[in-house]
């Protein structure tokens, strides 16, 4: 039992280095075809749950992994990236992006979403799965600044110096089994 993340498969926008944050990108051929490998990776897994994101990536992505289990898939605006406002579209390269995963990065940008706040956001959502975790095999499918504040619910945020290290590739499995997760429940 215990939760898997997987993110989203590959986007044109990730091949362009492009921050994507809450504009909603469809996958590429590459990104499917990664999606169909990390379903054969999860295939000796009966999930009970998916969750994902409501964007297309993480949406495409959860129906390609499903052809395994046919589940009713749960979409939750939790899961949902970052909004990086103005800076949407941007070539990473351009921007601070170690940056602007730090709590510090509060006001970093226009229209964004606040760091602190998007931690907080994917955390509620993970404490409500919790309890379910202990006892089921969960998928969410999300993305690689979700993965951020999946990894420290579970490790702590001062697991890493820099944050953005721990965002994982496109169609990356993560997992923790049932007794991390009892630990936290107990904890």
């Amino acid at each position: 039992m215990g939760l898997y993340f997987v993110r989203h498969g590959q986007t044109d926008w990730n091949v362009r280095g492009k921050l994507q944050g809450k504009s909603d990108i469809a996958l590429n051929e590459t990104g499917r075809l990664q999606a169909v490998e990390t379903r054969e990776k999860l295939k000796q897994v009966a999930m009970d749950a998916i969750y994902c994101s409501p964007l297309m990536r993480a949406r495409e992505t959860a129906e390609i992994i499903n052809v395994l289990w046919e589940l009713p898939i749960q979409c939750d605006d939790r899961l949902m990236e970052r909004s990086f406002g103005d800076m949407e579209g941007a070539l990473r390269k351009d921007v601070p992006f170690d940056d602007l995963w730090a709590f510090s990065s509060a006001s970093m940008f226009a229209g964004g979403e606040d760091t602190a706040h998007f931690y907080e956001r994917v955390e509620s959502f993970l404490k409500e799965i919790l309890p379910y975790a202990q006892e089921k095999e969960i998928l969410i499918v999300a993305h690689g600044g979700v993965s951020i504040p999946y990894q420290c619910f579970f490790e702590g945020y001062a697991c890493v110096e820099n944050l953005s290290d721990l965002i994982i590739a496109n169609c990356e499995v993560r997992h923790y089994a049932a007794k991390q997760i009892q630990e936290l429940v107990k904890g």
